[in-house]
């Protein structure tokens, strides 16, 4: 009895074949993971400017007579008390993180730079606002997005 020997394996043909169906899917469907990354970013910034006009917001209820305006930029916690607070002047927004009212998260990272109040043109008064930094971000002049004193976010890019 003579063994016949094992054929299995792939042509250089049916390899190749396959090589080009995984680049023409690969090629399709960049833009859409693309999309859904810009989207991602774009939800993470708008989650974290409702976060720091939620604790705008509860910092101006603790102490309504303390004014706060400025960038965000404290990526950990600070001094908190009444040298940090300055209750009667104007105080840099990070009080807001070394006063546990928002959480550090590393600002520079993020594609925006966000501000408590801060102007935006899609909203006459607004609690935080943001807009895209030279590096990229969606809401890069002239679009931005702010947080107004009801707690809507608008934006200029989608026209919501």
């Amino acid at each position: 009895m003579s063994a016949i020997p094992n054929q299995n394996g792939f042509t250089l043909a049916e390899l190749l074949v396959v090589m080009v169906i995984l680049a023409l899917l690969a090629a399709v469907s960049t833009p859409f993971i693309k999309g859904y990354i810009r989207d991602a970013e774009n939800g993470r910034a708008k989650s974290a400017l409702i976060q720091i006009a939620e604790a705008y917001k509860n910092f101006k209820t603790d102490y309504p007579n303390a004014t706060v305006s400025g960038e965000v930029t404290a990526e950990s916690r600070g001094e908190c008390g009444d040298n940090a607070i300055n209750y009667k002047g104007a105080n840099t927004s990070d009080v807001l993180i070394n006063c546990k009212y928002l959480k550090p998260i590393k600002w520079s990272k993020m594609k925006y730079t966000f501000n408590v109040g801060g102007s935006c043109s899609a909203c006459t008064t607004s609690h935080a606002s943001m807009t895209g930094t030279d590096t990229g971000g969606d809401y890069a002049s002239p679009y931005c997005a702010c947080v107004d004193e009801y707690g809507n976010i608008k934006d200029t890019l989608t026209n919501k």
